[in-house]
């Protein structure tokens, strides 16, 4: 797509909650969110991607001339495009109050997705962190990305937690037998 003009900002417009945001100036206001996040996602690291997009005919200016960040509008608050998926169990519903506290979102669904939510690699550093002090369990950052619907990470949560715990089990039982002599 071709832009006629783009400035990226930081904005913190929840608190706690900081994002990177693309202004975006294109007269019949057309543009392919999507395809533009692939491309820039190819050249920049992803804690430089930006959370949202804002299109615009036009980048409000001062009067010399320079773009009037503070006359930028905050982004709509992300919306899932998937129809909602109520939560089954606790571990769900513990696991989307989460989401929605570090999303800034009003719910979560099962089948919704961190990242269309509005996620970024530092929130999914904040999640796992959560998840460990909340349920105890330590998942790899990267299995945020891996699954990133609701649904999918709370099944990676179970599994990782069956896994430690059978472990723990193991230990305990072979820490009974009396050593051999």
């Amino acid at each position: 797509s071709d832009v006629d003009q783009s400035v990226v900002l930081l904005r913190e417009d929840v608190p706690g909650l900081p994002q990177l945001v693309a202004y975006v100036a294109r007269a019949d206001l057309q543009f392919d969110k999507a395809a533009a996040q692939e491309v820039l996602a190819a050249e920049l690291p992803d804690y430089m991607l930006p959370g949202a997009y804002v299109v615009l005919p036009d980048l409000p200016v001062t009067p010399n001339g320079k773009i009037d960040r503070r006359a930028l509008p905050a982004p709509e608050a992300p919306q899932s495009t998937e129809e909602y998926v109520a939560p089954r169990n606790p571990l769900e519903t513990e696991v989307a109050q989460i989401w929605a506290e570090l999303l800034g979102v009003d719910q979560v669904g099962l089948r919704d997705d961190f990242f269309a939510l509005g996620g970024h690699s530092l929130i999914a550093m904040q999640l796992v962190s959560r998840i460990a002090a909340s349920k105890g369990v330590q998942l790899p950052i990267d299995s945020v990305f891996i699954t990133p619907t609701l649904e999918a990470l709370c099944a990676s949560i179970a599994q990782s937690g069956k896994t430690e715990n059978n472990n723990i089990s193991t230990i305990r039982r072979s820490s009974r037998r009396k050593p051999s002599t």
